[in-house]
């Protein structure tokens, strides 16, 4: 029997809410240590075992579905702990940490002329940037360590896991749902548009950096700022097939059901690709 429905949240059931080992395409399994880099290595991934009485969308109690990072990642920690903490993010080129006081510490990576280097800031406990560095990814890494103090993630616990008739299960607003297994397809059934990401070969488009000379062979680019359409966007008139546009730092990365693609809300979405 189902758990009784909760007001505006749905109810999850989750094989594994840590990621503890990957199967490269060979078939090769690596051990992972997920509590090192939590929000990274949670399950996006679950069954719905309970619905609001009042919902009325396209989903039902069984369907497998993919949602937000923040369910399973989404912590609490003691209000007296002054170290910060990971807070999750899909996007792979912005982190971000936290403390009990509210204040941030982020690092995002930006595109430069040859390589990607990464600026760190710290915000205080009213969001007013106090100051910050840039560099590599090391470098900055290696900024925030010396001037700040981080959890180790030992004293926590999850916020959505809940405990009912002896089973455990996650809360999920329903704003955090994004995709439905239809079969071996995945279709879209929130506000976000699902794309697979578009790799080129760099040699019609880079011959030649300043005075360094690159081989055609050696760079192939994917593109952060478009991506071909898997499924959803139909309320802003984008079909599946289509290349669209966006801003790379609005767009998330997901591994969902064994395949990565890129999500953008549909409101984030800037225009579409005719010749591309």
């Amino acid at each position: 029997m189902p758990p009784y429905p909760l007001k505006n949240t749905v109810l999850l059931t989750i094989n594994k809410a840590l990621i503890e080992e990957i199967t490269t395409k060979s078939g090769f399994k690596l051990y992972l240590s997920p509590e090192y880099n939590l929000e990274q290595n949670v399950s996006v991934t679950g069954k719905i075992a309970s619905l609001p009485k009042s919902y009325e969308g396209n989903l039902s109690i069984g369907d497998e579905v993919a949602f937000s990072y923040k369910v399973v990642s989404d912590r609490t920690f003691p209000d007296t702990s002054n170290y910060f903490v990971p807070v999750a993010g899909g996007n792979t080129n912005v982190k971000l940490w936290k403390n009990s006081k509210q204040e941030i510490l982020r690092m995002v990576a930006h595109q430069g002329v040859l390589d990607i280097f990464w600026v760190g800031t710290y915000f205080d406990s009213k969001g007013q940037f106090q100051y910050g560095t840039q560099g590599t990814e090391s470098e900055v890494e290696r900024w925030m360590t010396s001037n700040f103090t981080f959890g180790n993630c030992e004293r926590f616990t999850f916020k959505h896991l809940v405990h009912i008739d002896g089973k455990d299960y996650w809360k999920c607003p329903i704003e955090y749902i994004f995709a439905k297994k239809e079969g071996k397809k995945i279709k879209s059934v929130g506000d976000r548009v699902i794309c697979n990401f578009i790799d080129v070969s760099a040699k019609d488009l880079i011959k030649q950096v300043g005075e360094i000379h690159i081989p055609e062979t050696a760079l192939q680019i994917r593109y952060y700022d478009r991506g071909k359409v898997i499924t959803g966007g139909e309320k802003i008139g984008v079909k599946k097939g289509n290349t669209i546009s966006f801003d790379d730092k609005y767009c998330e990365k997901y591994e969902l059901f064994g395949k990565e693609y890129f999500l953008i809300k549909e409101k984030r979405v800037v225009g579409q690709w005719i010749n591309n």
